[in-house]
């Protein structure tokens, strides 16, 4: 994970955190193949990948609904920079911050970029 192989566990980690709930996706490329993965190895209600290309698209209200009804939200993307671009002032990172404040777990990685 965070630009290397993913771990099982991991995701199964999340599924469990979601309780079983809607379990989105978001990267900057790439397509929806974590969708039937992440189904497979848990129960959840729905699995949702959202490719968002840039700054725009990072505050749209379609994405800011998803991400806020999210149990369970998955940042994928091994090259985080384009993507870190494009969220630097999408408003749904301060609702991240709110919820990590409230007790919500984020798995954060140290960037060795």
């Amino acid at each position: 994970m965070c630009g290397g192989t993913d771990v099982d566990a991991a995701f199964r980690w999340m599924i469990g955190k979601a309780g079983g709930g809607d379990f989105v996706v978001i990267r900057a490329t790439g397509t929806d193949a974590y969708n039937p993965y992440i189904y497979g190895l848990g129960t959840v209600d729905s699995v949702e990948t959202v490719i968002i290309k840039n700054r725009a698209a990072a505050s749209d209200a379609f994405v800011m609904d998803k991400i806020r009804n999210a149990e369970a939200l998955f940042i994928a993307g091994g090259r985080c920079h384009p993507f870190s671009c494009h969220m630097e002032r999408a408003s749904w990172r301060d609702q991240c911050r709110i919820d990590s404040d409230e007790g919500i777990s984020f798995p954060r990685r140290k960037w060795n970029g």
